[in-house]
């Protein structure tokens, strides 16, 4: 829903605007109002046997919430914003003292269980979740919270450097860009040049870490340690973001962040199946313009989509006729 309502900014396709209501009723259908899980997203519905998944992400949820301040925004449906904040609410709980999220709750059979390892991904999105939630409320509750996850990814970052991992993952730039990003979310809210400095300062240590050798063509303009079109999509459209913002604060050389956008688009779209490369599929017209995980495993992943899209429609009315393609 979120990547479609962009697609519609871009083209105004009716198509979208007239399913709305119905998406919209889904990711509501999918929101918690049980005790124990009251206001978050469940993970997963399964079709067949028509049941919710007993687990919920904080992931889910704060990803729920982009869509749904969208909505609001869009629509001005207090349903909308209602929605989004017994999501922030049902968050803070799952928030640790230090900051950092809980990454998941789910019911093992006999009792609730919460997960405990740290995710940067799941960090990151919730401290953009409650950065947006205040910027559209301004409830001190969500501006605490998030200044609580602010304050652990600064802490982090002075002492492991731009370059992070966590408990689930070894250092890597996907989980490094979240942080970027979702400081980015938060020096919306609170424009600290100590934020704006660590932004732009880890956002040039992630283009040192993009493949750039053009006679390479089946790395070229991915990032190192990032093998999946998701991850490449997701840094893809965060540097779009960090364009826009270098532009916005004046910067100097905001170039070299659409340039890198350009490569990683290049290598998006080898990995996206057309009707040169999907005619050995079983259903190839429903492949074509999906895009596949990688070069080993072709399946068509929805978060790929997304994510490419995004950048996509992000940084295209940047670019002007017949722009030069290979950086």
């Amino acid at each position: 829903i979120y990547t479609l309502l962009k697609a519609y900014d871009f083209d105004n396709d009716q198509r979208i605007i007239e399913k709305i209501p119905q998406w919209a009723d889904f990711l509501l259908f999918m929101q918690s109002k049980e005790k124990e899980s009251y206001g978050a997203f469940h993970y997963s519905f399964y079709f067949k046997e028509r049941k919710k998944e007993l687990k919920f992400v904080v992931g889910t949820t704060a990803l729920s919430i982009f869509t749904l301040l969208d909505l609001y925004q869009r629509t001005g449906d207090s349903k909308y914003l209602e929605a989004a904040k017994l999501g922030g609410d049902w968050l803070v709980t799952m928030q640790k003292p230090n900051g950092v999220m809980k990454p998941y709750k789910r019911y093992d059979g006999k009792k609730w269980v919460c997960g405990q390892k740290e995710s940067l991904l799941y960090n990151g999105q919730v401290l953009s979740a409650f950065s947006r939630l205040y910027k559209t409320t301004e409830e001190k509750k969500y501006y605490n919270a998030a200044q609580k996850i602010a304050n652990h990814f600064i802490q982090r970052i002075a002492k492991d450097g731009c370059f992070l991992g966590d408990d689930y993952r070894n250092k890597n730039p996907i989980s490094s860009v979240w942080a970027v990003k979702s400081l980015l979310d938060f020096y919306r809210i609170n424009p600290k040049e100590t934020y704006k400095n660590i932004i732009f300062g880890c956002s040039k240590g992630l283009l040192n870490r993009q493949l750039d050798d053009p006679t390479y063509p089946l790395n070229y303009g991915r990032w190192q340690m990032a093998f999946s079109t998701s991850g490449n999509g997701w840094l893809a459209e965060v540097m779009m973001e960090i364009y826009h913002f270098c532009r916005e604060q004046g910067e100097t050389d905001c170039e070299k962040y659409k340039k890198a956008v350009l490569r990683v688009i290049r290598w998006l779209i080898q990995n996206t199946y057309s009707e040169d490369n999907s005619a050995d599929l079983q259903n190839p017209e429903r492949a074509i313009s999906g895009i596949f995980w990688n070069y080993n495993d072709k399946y068509v992943r929805t978060d790929s989509v997304c994510h490419a899209l995004n950048a996509y429609l992000g940084i295209i009315n940047d670019l002007g006729d017949g722009f030069p393609f290979v950086y």
